[in-house]
């Protein structure tokens, strides 16, 4: 494979044009191979590795000729892109294979006066492919030879995986482009595409693959009625032999024949018995079993209403919802923790308990607020861009969180599938990241240093009442109730801690919202006012306004995204347990309720003190403006 740069054309040729007579004394033929070999790849390093030959016994010509070849059959074929259908096989940085647009007018010339001649279909079909690409100024002619020769491929199981697909799918995409210059080659293509779903035996794949090219490309308009019955056929034959994976995707290719032939009740029959084998499949067990059953869920939510009575849906989904619970705890019970190698924090220890260590009560405490900095947003989502670009595993596939309860409460993307599944798929894995961090920084520092402090201080509720009276972050209705959960952490007593305080942060943000002019409640149609919650209060704009941008991550991440702790959910619907309280997030949720609490009474109190510590302003004069 040769590597070129972007702006080059392929290798160079000699002085002199090349012609029909250098492409036949080349013994190209020979490195073809037998007409029915479909690997380009293969046939592309021969012509290469015949290229470096002839080029090292002095046949110039006969080198610039097989290089060319070996360009040309070296890019793979897309055909359901109609702009790009030729890409490389390889790009590394500024560097790739070769691309249609890297030949030259003259070398594309010579394709089209080549093509016609070539005994062999799939050189055939792709120089005069390429020479219609690139322009139409050597003829129509070359695109339906392209058309011609891609359809010399019967659409059956000895070729239709191997590149038979891809030489149908192209040529119809072609007879399309030209119109009624392609004569009765659309029409052809149609009636070869439905042979192959009505009349090939089932193998599994080729009537379905076939049916769907014609549903994307509004063919078989004739034939709609007798294509979704033979889809219908081959879903029950596969069912009834358990190869639920065949038979829901022909049961999915059925309804959606169905309802282009405009039978929608005989398509939601065929939706429902899809979702029958997605809970059948679930039913035969094993650790996808909970994912079947999502997946029979979602399948009988987009019943109409109209049948959904006949269909007994409801009952269904009742049902459904007993099995994924069921399954859910089974996955949870299997899962097993991974374990990484051991990190030293004896350091970390040292430090958090020496910076609490032997102070005075308030600077204690004040020492202890700033144990951690917080984290580095912008920082993270960098580290996690490229970790994410760096896994091949993440690009491809994505990934489910699951509750305690074995629910799962988030689905994240696969970073590869588009922009926004990237961008999603980046906040998940900083939310992961902060996760992990948070555990380190309450086993390393916070939990040792609150030891220190609960060994060396004698704090009270009304110490702490005293600190969120003068701290502009605690409403002043609110003092009793947020000192109270911060004193019960200083105790030690996370279950009571987290459950008084997660609910005052999410009154806190509200009210710091609606001070900086956010609207933080939402009107129904018939006129009632409801408080929106966390997960809607941090959506507001004016949050890194108000928190900034790291704590405003932090109010997110910890306390209402589902794929981290989601405190706030998990505590106002009853379903945090005592594990989860005393665990590393709640450890830290307090943590960070006080910190942010006294960082902003310190603040405060060093304001007064500067504005005690100035003179007093100067009498104005009299007669003074």
């Amino acid at each position: 494979m040769s590597l070129i740069a972007p702006s080059m054309t392929t290798e160079q040729t000699p002085d002199e044009p090349l012609s029909i007579a250098d492409f036949q004394a080349s013994g190209y033929e020979a490195l073809l191979g037998s007409d029915s070999e479909d690997d380009f790849l293969a046939v592309s390093n021969r012509l290469r590795a015949a290229a470096t030959a002839a080029q090292e016994a002095g046949e110039a010509r006969s080198a610039a000729v097989l290089t060319l070849l070996a360009d040309v059959t070296s890019m793979t074929l897309e055909p359901d892109d109609k702009l790009t259908p030729f890409r490389p096989l390889a790009q590394f940085g500024d560097r790739r294979s070769a691309i249609p647009a890297d030949f030259s007018d003259e070398q594309i010339a010579l394709f089209a006066a080549v093509a016609p001649t070539l005994a062999q279909r799939h050189l055939r079909a792709r120089l005069a492919d390429l020479v219609w690409l690139r322009g139409r100024k050597h003829g129509i002619a070359n695109a339906l030879l392209a058309i011609d020769a891609y359809r010399e491929t019967p659409p059956d199981p000895a070729t239709w995986f191997s590149f038979g697909r891809s030489y149908w799918i192209r040529a119809l995409k072609l007879a399309l482009s030209i119109g009624a210059a392609a004569g009765t080659r659309r029409a052809d293509i149609e009636a070869s595409l439905t042979s192959a779903v009505l009349a090939l035996p089932d193998d599994g794949v080729i009537p379905l693959q076939a049916a769907k090219i014609l549903l994307t490309n509004n063919l078989g308009e004739g034939k709609r009625a007798d294509i979704a019955a033979r889809l219908e056929a081959l879903a029950v034959a596969q069912a009834a032999a358990r190869s639920y994976d065949s038979a829901i995707a022909y049961f999915d290719a059925a309804a959606m024949w169905q309802k282009r032939a405009g039978d929608g009740a005989k398509a939601v029959q065929l939706a429902i018995e899809a979702a029958n084998c997605w809970e059948a499949h679930g039913d035969a067990g094993g650790p996808a079993s909970l994912h079947f059953f999502e997946n029979a869920i979602k399948v009988l939510r987009t019943v109409p209403g109209a049948s959904r009575a006949h269909y007994n849906i409801e009952q269904r989904l009742d049902a459904l919802h007993g099995k994924v619970r069921a399954a859910g705890q089974v996955v949870v019970e299997q899962m097993k923790p991974l374990q990484t190698e051991p990190v030293d924090i004896t350091e970390l220890v040292d430090r958090a308990r020496t910076m609490v260590r032997g102070k005075a009560p308030l600077d204690a405490l004040a020492a202890f607020a700033r144990l951690y900095r917080g984290p580095q947003v912008t920082a993270m989502h960098a580290t996690a861009r490229d970790q994410l670009n760096n896994s091949i595993f993440r690009l491809i596939s994505g990934n489910a969180v699951m509750s305690a309860q074995g629910l799962t409460i988030a689905r994240q993307p696969a970073a590869g599938d588009g922009v926004a599944e990237a961008e999603a798929a980046i906040r998940a894995q900083v939310v992961r990241d902060y996760q992990i961090l948070i555990g380190l920084v309450t086993t390393a520092e916070i939990a040792p240093a609150l030891a220190v402090l609960q060994l060396e201080q004698s704090y009270t509720i009304w110490d702490f009442e005293a600190l969120c009276a003068r701290s502009p972050f605690v409403p002043p209705d609110r003092v009793d109730l947020v000192a109270e959960g911060l004193y019960a952490g200083y105790c030690g007593e996370m279950v009571h801690a987290v459950h008084v305080l997660v609910p005052q942060i999410e009154n806190i943000v509200r009210v710091h919202l609606q001070a900086a002019g956010a609207v933080t409640t939402t009107t129904s149609p018939d006129g009632i006012v409801m408080e929106n919650g966390m997960s809607n209060l941090v959506k507001a704009p004016q949050m890194l306004e108000v928190f900034g941008e790291n704590l405003t991550f932090e109010l997110t991440a910890l306390f209402c995204d589902q794929n981290g702790p989601n405190l706030r959910n998990e505590v106002a619907h009853g379903l945090v347990s005592r594990h989860t309280c005393e665990s590393a997030a709640g450890v830290y949720a307090w943590w960070l309720a006080f910190s942010v609490m006294f960082r902003s009474f310190w603040m405060e109190k060093q304001a007064s003190a500067t504005a005690d510590a100035a003179p007093p302003p100067a009498p104005a004069e009299e007669g003074g403006a």
